[in-house]
């Protein structure tokens, strides 16, 4: 699969000019892969990580006699000495460990490890960009793994029973406020970042690292690519409309734009839409991205981005029975800077700034709202790697939110904001206690000025190694996030939301084959609950919520079995219960499914310069509340299921190489009902009647054409 992965990403991302390069494979002195090593020349901006199976490719842009630099936590640097005009054909490298055993418990990047890479699952960009049913959109392919669950008419990710907004999501280690376009009822969103601006994207389910704060169920680290090694450029040419990428370089910096515009005019045509759009939806989505090195090991990243999201809709009210005409303008601006070093051999200084806008129009008939977000992050962090059984990290970081809305009516105009200031402090350690024993201990303390509440959280994870490719890990810790912004505003008095996660992991990795069962156990304090939804009244809201979820989750994944083919299978079972929001008793949350399960099927076909790619997604039937029933949540709708495709060609096209890649989502064309409407009155023979929640296109199918240059 190392082949595969390596020719399908520069199949999608850009194409390789003719150019001096590097390859080679990292192993330990057992002849196991080292995966994540750090693979750089000394003294210039050149560098990569080896894959999944050891192997790297290293661009070389200098002349003349070079330093070779092989790095990995664990184990001694190697060097290695060579000129520019006699590069070997391929370099073996073995790396000696720095302590006697060879079978100890090495925290790697791409495994499950004790502290938050061992509850977590690390996808590729490449995963991200080829699994079907996601369309390139990063939540979507995480919804393929174990933890998640299926709730199609939202396109967020529901963890481990938990809601949407419980998962954060970072850049960089830097805090996303807004990372999904903005949403009107039942109308699914995705997330506003491509995946190809990542080269690493960490999907943490539980029992995450005390570096990150504010998230009751589950965190996803993004960290953007480094220093572009060459020049290039590419055209798409889309269905649903167009894109541009620009990459620029130097010797030590680089800058990279992208932009799209997209526009489903077309695709509302071919396959039809639920929904009575009086101007199609469109969406300009633009980034762009500073690299700069700094002295040896020093690099600065900046990253800026704009989007606009507009809709303009006739919207049936079921509820009420009344049609209205709905328009939603998004306009977000999202920018960060960060910059890492190493001070000597000792310590890592990471630090970085960012800052995130975000303004909603709705206009709703005579109804006009404006939300505006205003969002800054300052932090810091240092890293002491000490020696190979200890190192620690320390930082501190602060958050500062206003949030403002005006809601005009044409009698009067409403108010609603407030202003806070997050404050948090961390630090953890890594103990090797023995080679095959690892812990990880530390905690998180935070300070609202809002809520004028502090808080501390202790974290506990560690793994003990069974055998030469199997280990068991637990997890623990606490966590605490401030409730949703639509209860702040009315309510600024309000406590945050309290989580435990408790985690027993057992996993197997041997090769490119890997089995993973997980059991857990989060309970729930503190939550939100109301008397009354969109009430305006701040005694309505109240902390009296709780809840608890348990399950079991089992991962296989296997690249070695079938040629040039790699595939996954992720089940999970939740059971999870609730008393929150206007909830008035305990129950399965209506966006909870027990079961859901994914087949994730991939191959490449050397003879046709083609990637297919199929996803088969299944969940149980999900909970709701049925007015004409006695009880509460006692009714369910039916199974889940999708099939996906997409399919990739390799193509020569305008004296230029070429990419013509078709997705293809809910190719059976099945109407999945996520749940029901119900009108607010009875009707003449006393029943309220319904109308079933589905996704407003039914099919979808996109065709893109990009030519790279």
């Amino acid at each position: 699969m190392r082949f595969l992965v390596f020719i399908l990403l520069s199949l999608i991302t850009s194409s390789l000019v003719a150019q001096l390069s590097l390859k080679g494979r990292v192993l330990d002195m057992k002849h196991k892969p080292v995966i994540g090593a750090n693979v750089y020349l000394k003294g210039s901006y050149e560098g990569t990580t080896s894959d999944l199976e050891g192997y790297f490719e290293l661009l070389i842009n200098s002349k003349g006699i070079q330093e070779l630099k092989i790095s990995s936590i664990g184990f001694h640097v190697f060097s290695y000495s060579f000129h520019s005009d006699s590069i070997p054909d391929e370099l073996k490298v073995h790396l000696k460990e720095k302590i006697n055993e060879l079978e100890s418990v090495v925290i790697t990047a791409g495994t499950f490890e004790a502290g938050d890479k061992k509850q977590s699952m690390v996808l590729s960009a490449f995963d991200v960009a080829s699994t079907a049913s996601a369309q390139g959109d990063i939540y979507g392919a995480f919804n393929s793994v174990p933890g998640t669950q299926k709730v199609g008419e939202e396109g967020r990710l529901f963890v481990r029973g938990g809601e949407s907004y419980e998962t954060k999501t970072f850049m960089d280690g830097l805090l996303i406020a807004n990372p999904f376009y903005s949403q009107l009822a039942n109308i699914p969103t995705r997330g506003r970042f491509s995946p190809l601006l990542f080269e690493g994207m960490l999907f943490s389910t539980g029992g995450y690292s005390a570096e990150y704060g504010q998230a009751l169920s589950s965190i996803i680290a993004l960290k953007t690519t480094g220093l572009q090694l060459e020049d290039k450029r590419s055209l798409s040419l889309m269905s649903v409309g167009a894109g541009f990428s620009e990459v620029k370089t130097w010797r030590r910096s680089s800058v990279s734009f992208t932009g799209d515009y997209i526009n489903s005019a077309f695709h509302n045509k071919m396959f039809g839409s639920g929904l009575d759009w009086q101007s199609d939806p469109k969406l300009i989505n633009s980034t762009l991205m500073f690299r700069h090195k700094v002295g040896e090991s020093g690099l600065v990243k900046t990253f800026a981005s704009f989007q606009l999201n507009q809709m303009d809709m006739r919207y049936h009210n079921f509820s009420e029975q009344v049609e209205q005409n709905l328009i939603l303008d998004d306009r977000n601006v999202y920018a960060n800077t960060s910059f890492t070093d190493m001070l000597n051999e000792k310590w890592m200084f990471q630090g970085g700034i960012a800052y995130a806008y975000n303004v909603d129009r709705l206009d709703l008939d005579e109804m006009a709202m404006r939300t505006t977000n205003n969002g800054q992050h300052l932090k810091f962090k240092a890293t002491h790697l000490g020696n190979a059984r200890f190192k620690w990290k320390a930082g501190v970081e602060w958050y500062a939110h206003h949030y403002n809305q005006s809601i005009n009516l044409p009698s009067e105009q409403v108010i609603l904001q407030y202003g806070n200031n997050q404050l948090g402090t961390f630090v953890e350690a890594d103990w090797q206690i023995s080679p095959k024993l690892a812990l990880r201990f530390g905690g998180r303390s935070e300070y609202s000025s809002l809520i004028g509440q502090s808080q501390f959280s202790p974290r506990l994870s560690g793994a003990f190694k069974t055998g030469q490719n199997s280990q068991v890990s637990f997890a623990y810790g606490t966590f605490f996030q401030n409730p949703q912004e639509d209860y702040l505003k009315v309510n600024p008095n309000l406590q945050t939301e309290r989580s435990s996660h408790y985690i027993l992991n057992y996993q197997y990795k041997h090769e490119n084959k890997l089995f993973r069962v997980e059991v857990y156990n989060k309970t729930y304090s503190q939550l939100l609950t109301f008397d009354t939804p969109f009430s305006m009244k701040p005694e309505a809201y109240h902390n009296n919520g709780y809840g608890s979820s348990q399950g079991l989750e089992l991962f296989w994944r296997d690249g070695d079995t079938f040629k040039n083919t790699d595939y996954w299978i992720s089940y999970s079972y939740n059971d999870s219960k609730r008393l929150y929001r206007d909830y008035p008793v305990e129950t399965t949350p209506a966006y909870a499914s027990a079961h859901n399960l994914s087949l994730v099927w991939k191959r490449f076909v050397p003879a046709l310069s083609s990637f297919f790619c199929v996803t088969y997604a299944v969940a149980s039937p999900r909970p709701y509340h049925d007015p004409n029933l006695s009880g509460y949540m006692q009714s369910r709708t039916n199974f889940y299921h999708d099939i996906s495709l997409n399919a990739t060609y390799l193509t020569h096209m305008l004296n230029t190489e070429a990419v013509i890649h078709l997705m293809v989502n809910n190719v059976t064309g099945r109407t999945n009902i996520y749940g029901y409407e119900f009108s607010s009155t009875q009707n003449k023979n006393g029943v309220y009647d319904r109308k079933a929640i589905v996704s407003p296109i039914r099919q979808q199918a996109v065709l893109v054409l990009m030519l790279m240059f």
